[in-house]
Order: C-alpha cells, then sequence, then structure tokens
C-alpha cells in the first residue's frame, strides 16, 4: 500500500481532532461495535474487557502522533492530551498487548472496517469528511489504519522488538486503576465537605475492602449526590455550571425492573418541570457491573426528542438528527401515528441486561410544549414551530471515582441559542430561509448578513415564548456572565475550570459576550459526565 500523500495526513489529523472532542464516547461505539460483530473477543479478553478501550485509545493516539504533515514541527503529535515519549507505550508494544490478549488477522481486519464506521458517526462532520469517508478503502482513514495500525500488529519482526506483557497484568491495571480513582475520590469530597481525618480514614478502608472482596465498591447516597454534582461542575461543554450545587440527585440504583425504571422518568419529568419553573434534576439508576459490556441503558439521546421520518418523495418530516433512531425503534415494533406531524414525541426505550428492550410513551399532559411565536412579526407565527420545555439528556455515562452509571438521565434548562440551532441548521429542521422570508429579510445573496438578522430574531422569538408561557430559559448574554462568575469562583477555590471554546461561546452573538476573548483548556476531570456510545446504533444498526 502507497504511503499517505501530505493531503492524506491533514485529513487523518483533522479527523483525529474532531475525534477528541467526543473520545469517551467514540471509543466505546468503536470497542463494543467490534465486539458485536467478533463476540469470540470477549471471552478472548477476558478479564482485560474494562482496559480495552483504553488500549485502543492509547494505540490510535500514538498511530495518529507518527504522521508528521508539512509545516508541522516534526516533534509535535498534534493530539490535545499526550505527547509520544518514549516513557509511553509505543505502537508496537500497544498491538502487541492486543496480539497476547486474542487478537488475530481477522478482528484486526473487521477492527479497521469499524474504525471506519466509527468514523462516519462522528458529530458535526463536514462535505469533504463525508466525501473522503465514503471511498472506503481508498479513504485517507482507512488506509491509515493499514498502514500505521494493522502493518506493525500484524509485522513479527516489529512485534518481537518489545517482551510481551504477562497476560495477568491487564487484571492488575484495572484493580490498581479503581483503588486509585476511588481514594482519589474519597479524598476530594473529604477535603471538600470537610471530613474529619479518621472519617476519611475509615472510609477509605471500606471501600478498599469491598474492592479487594467484590472487584467495585458502593457509593453512599451522599458520595453518589455530590459526586453527581461535581460531574457536572467539571463538564467541560456546559456553559451553565454556575448552578451546579442547586441540582436535585434521586438515587434510585435499586429500582431495576424497565417498567419501574419508566414510572421513575416520568416522575423525574414532572419534577423536572415543575409547573414551568425548571428545576435541575439526576435520576441515577443502578451502575455497570465489572466486566459487564453495557449495564442499563436508555437509547433516546433525550427524554423528548422528535421523530423523523422518510417520505415518498425523499424529503424528511421531522427531526434528522433522530432519523436513525427513529428507524432502530420501528425496528423494535413502535408503531409512528398515521397522521405523522414534525413534532411527534419518539417512545422511550429502556435497555436493561438480560431483558428485550421495552418501549414506553410519556403521557401527552407530561410533555410541557412551548409554541414559538415572534413578539413583532405574526408572518413567522404561521411556521407552527414548537419546543419541549425540558431538555433532559438521557444517554449520558457518569463516572464517579471508577464506578461508571450509563442510566442517568439529567436536565438543566434551555439557553435560547440551543432551541434557536435546532430549528434553524441545515442538518436539523432547516427552516433557516423560512425564518428569514417570514421576517421579510433578501435571502438572495450573503451579504445582506440574512443569516445574522435572523438568527438573531429567531432567538428573541425563543425567549419571547418561553417568557409568554413561563418556563425557564436563559438567554445567552446572562449565561456567558454567568460562566465567567463560575470560573472566578472557581479559579478563587484553587481550581482551574476546564471549557472548550467552542460550546461555552454563544452561537448567537458570540464575540459581544465576555466569553469570547476568555482563553479556555479543556481537559478531563473526575468525576465526570460525558456522553456515552448508543448502545442501539451498536446492536440495532443497518
Amino acid at each position: 500500500m502507497a504511503p499517505l500523500t501530505a493531503p492524506e495526513m491533514v485529513l487523518v489529523r483533522d479527523g483525529w481532532n474532531k475525534f477528541l472532542a467526543y473520545q469517551d464516547m467514540l471509543i466505546e461505539l468503536f470497542c463494543e461495535r467490534l465486539l458485536h460483530e467478533e463476540p469470540d473477543l470477549v471471552n478472548r479478553f477476558g478479564n482485560a474487557l474494562d482496559e480495552v478501550p483504553q488500549y485502543w485509545m492509547q494505540l490510535l493516539e500514538r498511530a495518529v502522533g507518527q504522521l508528521v504533515c508539512p509545516h508541522r514541527h516534526a516533534g509535535s503529535t498534534g493530539t490535545n492530551n499526550a505527547h509520544t515519549s518514549p516513557a509511553l507505550p509505543t505502537v508496537a508494544s500497544l498491538t502487541q498487548r492486543l496480539n497476547d490478549l486474542g487478537m488475530q488477522l481477522r478482528h484486526w481486519q473487521t477492527a479497521r472496517r469499524v474504525w471506519l464506521w466509527t468514523m462516519t458517526r462522528m458529530p458535526h462532520l463536514e462535505a469533504y469528511d463525508h466525501e473522503n469517508l465514503a471511498k472506503g478503502p481508498n479513504s485517507a482513514l482507512y488506509r491509515f489504519f493499514s498502514l500505521y495500525v494493522m502493518r506493525p500488529a500484524l509485522d513479527p519482526g516489529q512485534q518481537q522488538t518489545d517482551a510481551p506483557l504477562p497476560f495477568a497484568e491487564p487484571l492488575l491495571d484495572s484493580r490498581q486503576r479503581l483503588l486509585d480513582s476511588a481514594r482519589a475520590f474519597v479524598r476530594q469530597i473529604a477535603q471538600e465537605l470537610n471530613w474529619h481525618e479518621a472519617d476519611y480514614t475509615q472510609r477509605w478502608h471500606e471501600i478498599k475492602d469491598e474492592i479487594d472482596q467484590t472487584g467495585t465498591y458502593t457509593h453512599t447516597t451522599d458520595e453518589l449526590t455530590y459526586g453527581a454534582m461535581l460531574s457536572w461542575r467539571n463538564a467541560s461543554k456546559c456553559i451553565g455550571r454556575i448552578s451546579w450545587r442547586t441540582m436535585k440527585v434521586r438515587d434510585r440504583r435499586h429500582v431495576t425492573d424497565p417498567d419501574a425504571m419508566f414510572q421513575e422518568c416520568v416522575e423525574h419529568l414532572r419534577i423536572a418541570t415543575n409547573g414551568g419553573a425548571i428545576q435541575s434534576v439526576m435520576t441515577v439508576f443502578r451502575p455497570k457491573k465489572p466486566l459487564e459490556r453495557w449495564g442499563p441503558r436508555i437509547w433516546n439521546s433525550q427524554y423528548i426528542r422528535f421523530a423523523a421520518y422518510r417520505q415518498a418523495d425523499g424529503t424528511l418530516l421531522g427531526d434528522p438528527a433522530n432519523l436513525a433512531l427513529s428507524d432502530a425503534l420501528v425496528r423494535q415494533g413502535w408503531t409512528p401515528p398515521a397522521k405523522k406531524t414534525a413534532f411527534d414525541v419518539l417512545p422511550l426505550a429502556i435497555d436493561v441486561p438480560g431483558q428485550p428492550v421495552k418501549l414506553y410513551e410519556f403521557d401527552g399532559a407530561d410533555i410541557l410544549r412551548v409554541r414559538i411565536e415572534h413578539p413583532d412579526y405574526p408572518a413567522f407565527n404561521d411556521l407552527a414551530l414548537q419546543w419541549c420545555a425540558v431538555p433532559t439528556i438521557a444517554n449520558f455515562r457518569l463516572d464517579i471515582g471508577g464506578v461508571q452509571y450509563g442510566c442517568v438521565p439529567f436536565n438543566g434548562w434551555f439557553m435560547e441559542t440551543e432551541i434557536a440551532r435546532d430549528l434553524w441548521e441545515s442538518d436539523r429542521y432547516n427552516q433557516a430561509e423560512a425564518i428569514a422570508r417570514s421576517f421579510g429579510l433578501d435571502t438572495s445573496k450573503l451579504s445582506t448578513l440574512w443569516r445574522d438578522r435572523a438568527f438573531l430574531e429567531l432567538n428573541v422569538a425563543v425567549l419571547h415564548s418561553f417568557a409568554k408561557a413561563r418556563v425557564t430559559i436563559i438567554d445567552h448574554q446572562t449565561a456567558a456572565r454567568q460562566f465567567m462568575t463560575h470560573d472566578l469562583r472557581e479559579k478563587k477555590a484553587g481550581r482551574e475550570c476546564p471549557a472548550q471554546w467552542s460550546w461555552v461561546v454563544p452561537s448567537a452573538g458570540g464575540s459581544t459576550t465576555p466569553v469570547w476573548h476568555h482563553e479556555m483548556r479543556d481537559f478531563y476531570l473526575n468525576p465526570s459526565l460525558h456522553y456515552a456510545a448508543d448502545r442501539w446504533a451498536v446492536v440495532n444498526d443497518e
């Protein structure tokens, strides 16, 4: 296979930078799809199963770090959170480790195909990404995997350069990593909540003994509550973390039956809606057990998601972001309404290990909707736009001190730009031109700045509509200033505040807000709340 060209190297590195923005979700998606297609690897990996995603992440990162693009210093890897160093594992040692665990030629071939499959599911791909990925085996990412991952993995001479690792090492790594994570969390909570040293010491010994006996440990309700709050404080993509201490945490780890779980979801939505005075709520179901593949999951990305339908003329009705999920739910037995609309609420899919996926419908009375109207442009109201009042995220993963919770529905409240983008963007409701025309704007050329003017007025409409309906919402100017207050509080507490610029800077009026020139660094802190891989995308994808 010919070496990668300079443009191909740039495409790979660019794709990797996009991967890093969602790395927890995407590496889980990659590994679970690999195990789905090659189920014998579950037994081959054995006690190392929980460590395999970390091996793959390190391997891919080291492989990308070997690319040297034109006009880039040869010593720079271009990755966000690691640099190649003699002290760190090499590509050869990591491929050798996976080979020692049982990876064979056909597994590597499947991994290459799954790698490309995973990359097609990255959020916010651009046209040139789609164009290159469509080339399949001739794409830059496929060729990169062949040359920089598979070749060293399958080269006997290369494998002999690193001594094989003892097979027991992954298990020891896993246990020690859990102990380290648990101790760091308990030490943090003891410091922040002013525990007596004796209480910390006693609790740490209890946790250590439980890990020694069972391979995991159980958080107290107080630990779970504060850990969940910390995970929100650490969420680098969220602008609204100033309210992290106000979140109501509902400990429902004892609720494991799907029917009972749905009733807890209903109660969560009622508490959160609160008649329009939205409350931030997290409901925590049981964590993933050691070596368990998934644990309980909700398929939907939010409680309230609007369906998408392919129509006879090739157009889409509804929210295109939910097309694949809508199709998956139909395959699970959901029957869409006879009279379809652009705002049909999808059923909630609850997936509990050992049981078939079950679908549930929220009562319409429990779903507060807001009709989006503009105070000054009656023609806008004819578009009949609407949105739900409560953004309850349902597909995130909570990690507290090494214990992972995969079913933790959580809500804050909307910032108006989120709803405006959902209605505006071309891969969502795609209403930009219709909205601009309703305002009487000239859309014949971009230089009229109709996109800027119409989007701003759309934000005005969302804020006006939520205020009219007496539903909590925050505008981006206020949210940006609250974030600056939160960031300063963190500094005064001796903590650096992680933040991802592209998420914290509002999509409307970004340069008019104080966060525009605020330097930010995105990094990982535990406890964490991140996107998780969608189980339906792995097991129910066509």
